[in-house]
């Protein structure tokens, strides 16, 4: 009931000539909690002050939720947001294909922070917020096979991937995880247009994952500019939930 209403409400606001990308963000959780119904364990990499990892303690109130921000002044407000809640552990590590340190890009938008470095010429389709402000800094490493073989993580039940155009990277980290299929759902942001060196495009994480017999179940949040979809985010379901009977019912509710 509550996804029909959210749905008429967004026809009637695109009749109007409005759109409120925050429908799409809510849609996404609310087919996450469909699938998944509950979670225990949810890895937020790329977490900067904690907006999404407040979202999924919110729903998945059993999760235990590891946040991963490796730019030192987002991860101090993160712990600091969460220092009540027991459920958050605040991990001021990047994840990447490798453990050990990397360069870490900085730029004028805290938020685009990344070990990519910025394509020359990002800035004709992006603007000035990718600007970078200085020579960077240094930040420690973990993948996340690695990550969760140190803290006895066997199953996760959402992986969460924001770290502008280091998605692919972080995937090739948990290949052991994927080829078994112990990770449940990822929710993976992917760059479209040129952004950062080295980026990687939509068909190469459907190919990499269906390779380990994940599905694309749908795509949310939609940035679009001069009828250019820049960026989305894709969610996708491991074999065995994509045979599950709650998959099943997302695929007949979906419109």
């Amino acid at each position: 009931m509550l996804r029909r209403l959210k749905v008429l409400i967004q026809d009637l606001l695109a009749r109007a000539g409005y759109s409120i990308a925050k429908i799409q963000v809510s849609e996404s959780l609310a087919v996450k909690q469909a699938l998944l119904g509950d979670a225990r364990i949810i890895l937020d990499v790329g977490a900067n002050i904690g907006g999404m990892t407040e979202d999924y303690a919110a729903a998945f109130p059993h999760a235990q939720i590891h946040s991963f921000e490796p730019f030192s002044e987002p991860a101090a407000k993160l712990r600091e947001r969460f220092a009540g809640d027991s459920r958050v552990q605040v991990h001021e590590l990047a994840v990447a294909a490798e453990s050990g340190t990397q360069h870490f890009h900085t730029n004028l938008t805290e938020t685009t922070n990344s070990l990519l470095p910025v394509e020359a010429d990002a800035v004709n389709a992006w603007g000035g917020r990718l600007t970078a402000t200085g020579p960077g800094v240094t930040v420690k490493t973990t993948t996340i096979d690695e990550f969760c073989d140190q803290h006895g993580i066997t199953i996760v039940d959402l992986l969460k991937l924001d770290i502008q155009g280091g998605e692919f990277e972080a995937l090739k980290g948990a290949e052991r995880m994927l080829a078994a299929g112990r990770i449940q759902l990822i929710f993976c942001e992917i760059i479209l247009e040129k952004c950062y060196q080295g980026q990687q495009p939509l068909w190469a994480y459907i190919e990499r994952l269906s390779r380990h017999g994940y599905m694309l179940v749908d795509v949310f949040d939609l940035h679009r500019k001069d009828m250019r979809i820049m960026q989305l985010d894709a969610l996708f379901a491991s074999p065995a939930l994509a045979k599950s009977r709650s998959y099943q019912q997302v695929l007949r509710t979906t419109p």
